[in-house]
């Protein structure tokens, strides 16, 4: 989603940015309305967690986003909590969703408008509509890496994968997603990457990372080459390393490292 896409259907769309409140308050997009990453992801001894249904609601409502709004969100990591936020509205049964093309540093260096002013909100009685297909549990995971129905992609980096990892998954870093300028790589080569991590083809495949942010990244670039049956495991391995029956590789310690 383009600078020029927006400024063509403000009237038609929530723009969120999804940075800290003090960032917001400085510059922000016109019209955009600030939701703090740690507003939508609790940090838990679970990794990065979702908050409950009953405290997303009124977030998002206090916020006047509505059940049938086109939610448009930027941030300045690399679209890593702007795909958090995206998965959330996922998981919430949200479907008319879109994440900026660029960082909002690259945006303002383009030459982009800014404002410190704050839209008027109004409320509005949003109704989630829960969906169970988008996260994945340790325990579902032990269950399809012994049916062998799943990919699982661990897309930290390489360094942390070597040392410790789900047992049976495939490293794949969620930088390699990551375009010149840009939140990811042009379609088409998304899916080549996907295909050559053997990911293109799998029924199911689950992203992890240390807790759930980065890999939701990877979770958005695989909905963007139409990848239908993703999950996040949101524990991540910081939980998964945390129990003693889980199965983990570490090819530093294979090596005597």
């Amino acid at each position: 989603m383009s600078s020029s896409w927006i400024t063509e259907n403000l009237d038609s769309i929530k723009l969120i940015d999804v940075r800290r409140r003090l960032d917001y308050e400085q510059s922000h997009m016109p019209h955009a309305i600030n939701i703090p990453v740690t507003e939508y992801v609790k940090s838990s001894s679970q990794g990065k967690t979702i908050p409950p249904v009953d405290e997303l609601e009124p977030l998002l409502g206090g916020n006047g986003i509505e059940n049938s709004s086109m939610v448009a969100v930027y941030d300045d990591q690399n679209g890593v909590y702007s795909s958090r936020f995206l998965w959330t509205m996922e998981t919430l049964g949200h479907s008319k969703m879109a994440l900026f093309e660029t960082n909002y540093e690259d945006y303002v260096l383009n030459g982009g408008s800014t404002t410190r002013e704050a839209p008027d909100l109004q409320n509005t009685n949003y109704r989630a509509k829960p969906r169970e297909n988008t996260a994945a549990s340790a325990d579902q995971i032990l269950s399809l890496i012994k049916s062998e129905k799943a990919k699982v992609l661990d897309t930290r980096d390489r360094v942390d994968f070597l040392s410790g990892h789900i047992e049976g998954a495939t490293s794949m870093p969620w930088r390699i997603n990551l375009g010149r300028g840009k939140i990811f790589v042009p379609v088409e080569r998304l899916q080549r990457l996907f295909d050559e991590h053997f990911a293109g083809d799998a029924t199911d495949v689950i992203t992890y990372c240390k807790d759930g942010m980065t890999s939701s990244h990877t979770y958005m670039a695989l909905r963007l080459i139409g990848k239908t049956n993703v999950r996040l495991y949101v524990g991540g391995y910081a939980e998964w390393k945390t129990r003693s029956e889980l199965p983990r590789y570490s090819e530093l310690e294979s090596l005597g490292a």
